[in-house]
C-alpha cells in the first residue's frame, strides 16, 4: 500500500468515513446524520475513489452504520466552504510532532495545545479512538510528549 498513493488514500478516506459514522450513531444527544465535504486532492481520480468506497461500502457485512451518514461523499475545492482544510492543519500539527526529535518536546507544542479536542475512549484512551497506530506503537508512544498529549 505504501507505494500505491492512490489505494492508501481510498483506504484512508473509507476509515474516516467508517469513523464518522460510528460517531454520528453515538453522538451526544441522540443520533445524526453526517454530511462529509471532502477537500478535492490534486491529481486524485475521485470519481475513482467514489467507486472504491461505494463497492467497499456495498461489500459491508454490517459492522459500520452507513446510515448515519448521507452518501455519497462529496469532493469540494478548497474555496467552496470554511474549514474544508481542517484535515490539513491537524495533519501538520501531528507530523510536525512526529518527524522531531523524539525526545523534543517543542516539536509537538502545537498538537499539545490542541489535545483536548482528539477522540478518546470512556476511560480517556487516546490509542485505537482518536489516534490509530497501524504499526509499531513505540514510534509514537516512545516519545517524550506523548504522557503530555493524554492530560
Amino acid at each position: 500500500m505504501r507505494a500505491d498513493g492512490e489505494m492508501f488514500y481510498h483506504w484512508m478516506t473509507w476509515l474516516l468515513l467508517e469513523r464518522v459514522a460510528h460517531e454520528t450513531r453515538g453522538s451526544t444527544g441522540g443520533a445524526r446524520v453526517a454530511r462529509v465535504r471532502l477537500g478535492a486532492v490534486k491529481g486524485m481520480d475521485h470519481a475513482r475513489s467514489q467507486a472504491y468506497l461505494s463497492g467497499t461500502r456495498d461489500r459491508d457485512q454490517g459492522s459500520v452504520p452507513w446510515e448515519h451518514l448521507y452518501w455519497p461523499p462529496k469532493w469540494h475545492g478548497t474555496d467552496e466552504y470554511d474549514g474544508i482544510q481542517l484535515a490539513d492543519i491537524y495533519l501538520g500539527m501531528f507530523r510536525a510532532a512526529l518527524v522531531g526529535d523524539a525526545q523534543d518536546m517543542l516539536c509537538a507544542e502545537m498538537l499539545l495545545q490542541h489535545r483536548h479536542q482528539i477522540r478518546r475512549s470512556t476511560d480517556g484512551r487516546l490509542l485505537g479512538f482518536g489516534i490509530k497506530v497501524y504499526g509499531q506503537s513505540a514510534f509514537l508512544c516512545d516519545r517524550v510528549w506523548w504522557p503530555e498529549l493524554h492530560s
